[in-house]
């Protein structure tokens, strides 16, 4: 980018409900409890649910772009319906669907960091999660991992936009 400053993507229902479960567990000294294991998996759902509408949003942004309103109605209608967050699921499931050079745009901006490590632990907690199977992150872990993984949707918003 040409800019000295980096682009951010803001969830500011997640950063609320972090200062939120932080604050509890700090003034009750649960850290380290199974209270705070329950605010981890709650905060995985909900960073997940904020995902999946950003990719939404940042697909139908693109698809405006064309000045069609026809065009935007069809594209906003037909990802409503899409799920996956898993970096698999973005690549085949979105960005394929534009172009084979979006997929190797997105990979080259992110293939072997730490941030689509954290990102996709953030996913398969979730599903973990999900599926009632037993989470070894701790809050801690989940916010480092939510601050890092930004850079995986400033990257797909980056992708897109071009």
């Amino acid at each position: 980018m040409s800019s000295s400053v980096s682009p951010r993507i803001t969830l500011p229902v997640i950063e609320n409900a972090i200062r939120s479960c932080e604050t509890h567990l700090n003034s009750s000294g649960a850290r380290g409890s199974e209270i705070e294991s329950y605010l981890t998996r709650y905060l995985l759902i909900l960073i997940c649910g904020e995902y999946e509408k950003l990719i939404k949003e940042k697909v139908v942004e693109r698809a405006r772009r064309a000045s069609d309103p026809d065009l935007a109605s069809f594209v906003e209608r037909t990802v409503k319906s899409f799920r996956g967050l898993r970096i698999s699921e973005i690549k085949g499931g979105v960005l394929r669907k534009f172009s084979d050079n979006h997929v190797a745009m997105f990979d080259q901006k992110t293939k072997n960091t730490e941030a689509i490590y954290r990102y996709s632990n953030i996913v398969e907690n979730r599903h973990m999660t999900a599926h009632g199977q037993t989470v070894n992150m701790t809050f801690s872990e989940l916010v480092t991992s939510f601050r890092m993984a930004e850079s995986i949707l400033i990257s797909l918003s980056e992708v897109l936009s071009m």
